[in-house]
């Protein structure tokens, strides 16, 4: 009796859990209502997840079955299904422009088990060079449209990622001229037949929303791909889809990947760090994501048997769906716990909060959770790091005050903005201690370069260079530059022999120059300091360092980017200010006090170096200090102040 009592409610369990609607049933078709994607059927904003299959040829189509599609959504909680359908392939690997029936086999199997499971399912022409094969995509999706014009599952991707070549602009790159220009003839031939959800490639692999945002397509229900590697693109592309999302135009991340944009073929890194934060700020946005890719690597080629963004590992032999956890990849795991996480319904009841910082300084919350029941007032406190001051909110918020308690009735991102104080560095890791706060890029169609973070420097091995510094790149986002506020860039430096180094700021999405220098290297490490004043202010500045013009190699080390002190503070050497600060200077020694015991001091150059900091000591030393003017920075936790002083 108790067997047959265990047996009854495991049975029911089951049923229960049959009844329960699919995103699909709940949502009905997806549409587009300015920046968010809603459902035709529920009119609320529709967010979806799950795996890409990998490129349907190379051994990808295997993975092309109802049995994997239904494991994904059974086990993993998958809403969402990508069939990137294979166009060019080529010698005899069976891409749509060698074998167009097999394809269409191949993303009619996807499509039927997406809509036999209630899930959202891409039809993606996974081409790099759809421009070039217009009449191809068109039969495609011809045949696609008419067989499923009532199906209220299916979103259509006339055009993966748009690359470097093939196109009308600098080195053949497919510019957004030629991408609208496509799409405004693929457009119509779907639309003969079904009225779903379109999205449409962007330039530069899929990165460039902005630029798609300032000169969008007519149609109505279109939404606009964003790709993202999470090893390679950071805060500049995040900054690019804010300003897209600003000006009305709405998202999908069709592909993304845990690794470096190579897939994670050198150096096998899955940054696990970057990708929550990409997909946190998805969850909050209300973005739906497809991961790259499903896949098991032993089925691939020797090219690409290395490729750690790939769910399923390499000992993996099951294309069909029998899959326990330990077949998945490091990425797969951190993926698929990532999808049995979200909720399985659409409705719900709570809200998301993502919060950020620009510059230096943490956000803590009351309540802590990420996750709250709408209506529920949340405190937000931020909290400076040693040399950086509060300045405001921005994001949900615009206010001044800190503490901030806000009413939380839905997804909500805030921004701490901190300000940095004369003589703090703004650079993270400027040793190179922590590759993570740093990216580097080489563009692999006139450059070739292997960029690599080790004992605390950057080395830059160029094989192939270029007549332009820009096309090789070591760099760090999201730094805020104020305009008018001189900055100062000093770091270390060299080569094998003599070649150019040019060091800038920018800004993200527009790239704007932001001020910056040419240093001539030679194979002695030398130390660089300029000045640069930006003439914009932004919370999204880049530093670069470019060094595209050379094969010879570049190494970086020592890098900061301080605001330049005021020389003009004080202009005495000793006296008590009115916060209770002490200075005084004796020989080689400055004694000096302040109102709080947690006070620190510094000593700052006047270019604006840190030469001591942290100083807790009230009797300071300098006999180690060369002769010169300096600043003496006391700073309580509330105000610092400045004193001048030559030895």
């Amino acid at each position: 009796m108790i067997k047959l009592r265990s047996l009854t409610i495991l049975l029911s369990a089951a049923f229960v859990s049959s009844l329960i609607a699919g995103p699909v049933t709940e949502s009905g078709a997806m549409k587009r209502s300015g920046s968010k994607i809603i459902g035709t059927k529920s009119n609320s904003v529709v967010q979806v997840a799950g795996p890409s299959l990998y490129w349907s040829i190379w051994g990808g189509e295997k993975f092309y079955n109802s049995g994997a599609v239904a494991k994904v959504v059974t086990d993993w909680n998958a809403s969402l299904i990508r069939a990137a359908i294979g166009v060019e392939g080529g010698k005899g690997n069976g891409g749509y422009l060698e074998k167009p029936d097999q394809q269409l086999a191949l993303a009619t199997a996807v499509v039927d088990a997406a809509i036999a499971n209630d899930i959202y399912v891409i039809v993606d022409w996974h081409d790099h060079n759809a421009n070039q094969h217009v009449t191809q995509s068109k039969a495609f999706f011809k045949a696609m449209a008419e067989k499923y014009k009532n199906t209220p599952n299916v979103i259509w991707e006339i055009w993966n990622e748009p690359d470097g070549s093939g196109g009308t602009g600098e080195y053949g790159k497919d510019t957004w001229s030629d991408i609208k220009a496509y799409a405004n003839e693929i457009i119509p031939v779907i639309r003969a037949s079904s009225s779903n959800l379109i999205v449409i490639g962007t330039s530069t692999w899929s990165q460039d929303v902005d630029l798609a945002a300032n000169d969008p397509v007519a149609d109505e229900n279109v939404a606009y791909a964003l790709h993202f590697y999470s090893g390679t693109h950071k805060d500049a592309i995040r900054a690019k889809a804010e300003t897209a999302l600003s000006k009305g135009v709405a998202l999908f991340i069709t592909e993304f990947g845990t690794t470096t944009s190579d897939g994670g073929q050198k150096d096998g890194t899955i940054y696990t760090d970057e990708t929550k934060k990409w997909l946190d700020w998805a969850d909050v946005k209300g973005i739906s994501w497809a991961n790259w890719s499903l896949v098991n690597m032993a089925n691939m080629s020797s090219d690409t048997a290395k490729e750690a963004s790939a769910i399923l590992n390499k000992s993996c032999a099951n294309t069909t769906g029998g899959w326990s956890d330990s077949d998945l990849s490091t990425s797969g795991k951190w993926i698929v716990d990532r999808l049995r996480s979200r909720p399985k319904t659409q409705n719900t009841d709570s809200a998301m909060i993502m919060t950020s910082v620009q510059g230096g300084g943490t956000v803590t919350m009351s309540p802590s959770s990420t996750k709250v029941k709408k209506g529920t007032e949340v405190t937000f406190t931020a909290v400076p790091s040693t040399g950086y001051s509060f300045k405001a909110w921005s994001g949900a918020s615009t206010s001044t005050s800190n503490p901030l308690t806000l009413t939380i009735n839905e997804n909500t991102t805030l921004t701490a903005v901190f300000a940095a104080e004369a003589g703090t560095n703004m650079v993270k890791s400027g040793d190179f201690s922590d590759a993570t706060q740093w990216t580097s890029w080489a563009d692999n169609l006139t450059n070739d370069a292997t960029i690599s973070f080790a004992n605390e420097q950057v080395s830059v091995t160029i094989r192939k260079a270029d007549t332009v510094n820009w096309k090789i790149q070591v760099r760090q986002e999201g730094i805020p530059l104020v305009a008018g506020e001189t900055l100062t860039l000093t770091f270390d430096a060299w080569s094998s022999g003599e070649r150019i180094l040019f060091a800038q700021l920018s800004s993200a999405t527009t790239y704007h120059f932001q001020g910056g220098e040419e240093v001539t290297l030679t194979d002695a490490k030398q130390t660089f300091t300029f000045d640069m004043t930006p003439d914009s202010t932004t919370d999204e500045g880049i530093l670069q360092f470019n060094c595209g013009k050379s094969t010879l190699p570049v190494y970086i080390d020592n890098v900061s980017l301080v605001k330049k002190v005021p020389v003009s503070v004080s202009k005495t050497v000793s006296g008590i200010v009115n916060n209770g600060s002490m200075f005084n200077l004796s020989g080689n020694k400055i004694f000096w006090n302040a109102a709080s015991a947690n006070a620190t001091a510094s000593i700052v150059a006047l270019s604006g170096r840190v030469l001591q900091k942290s100083i807790i000591a009230r009797e300071c030393d300098l006999s180690g200090l060369p002769s010169g003017t300096y600043c003496f920075i006391i700073n309580d936790g509330i105000k610092q102040q400045s004193f001048k002083f030559t030895r």
